[in-house]
């Protein structure tokens, strides 16, 4: 898969840039959402529900609340990153995870369902990013009052999902 150099540290908020140095260097982020999709998918259909239900403190989520979670900020990020690269100059504003997550609902849903959403989100992601030039991954806009470039949107993707990766094992499966 094709090489997509790490942002400019200048193209994304301060605070993303412990997500995005969870992203492999050395591997094509592309080819590292494949991996992680194939990874998540086989890790969340080995849980009972109960596991999936669980939460370690009243006020967190739930496992299948972090899938939907994921699949919602990837679905925004790859929005965020098409609107910069169709150069459309409207500031991208900021959401309320928490709120997104619970009018989602995402404990009340069957895992096959969440995780159909999720993979399609995900060939949707990586067909878009692949078939953007260069150029067109340094292309910047507005999110939540900062600078962010297209491809700050892509390591974010991935550095988020391996972020909430390390959540689920740390603190739901140990």
């Amino acid at each position: 898969m094709k090489l997509i150099p790490f942002p400019n540290e200048l193209h994304y908020a301060l605070y993303y840039e412990d997500i995005i140095k969870l992203v492999d260097k050395n591997i094509s982020v592309l080819q590292q959402l494949k991996d992680n999709a194939k990874l998540v998918e086989t890790l969340l259909k080995s849980l009972s529900e109960e596991q999936l239900q669980y939460k370690y403190a009243e006020e967190k989520w739930c496992i299948k609340d972090i899938l939907q979670h994921i699949v919602d900020i990837e679905r925004l990020l790859y929005f965020r990153g098409m609107n910069f690269v169709r150069q459309n100059k409207t500031p991208q504003q900021w959401i309320d995870e928490n709120a997104f997550a619970t009018s989602a609902e995402a404990y009340k849903k069957p895992l096959r369902k969440i995780l159909a959403e999720y993979k399609t989100q995900r060939t949707a992601s990586i067909a878009f990013y692949k078939n953007l030039s260069h150029k067109e991954l340094k292309r910047c806009g507005i999110a939540s009052n900062f600078d962010m470039s297209v491809s700050a949107t892509l390591f974010i993707i991935c550095g988020h999902e391996l972020h909430h990766l390390q959540i689920i094992k740390e603190r739901y499966l140990e």
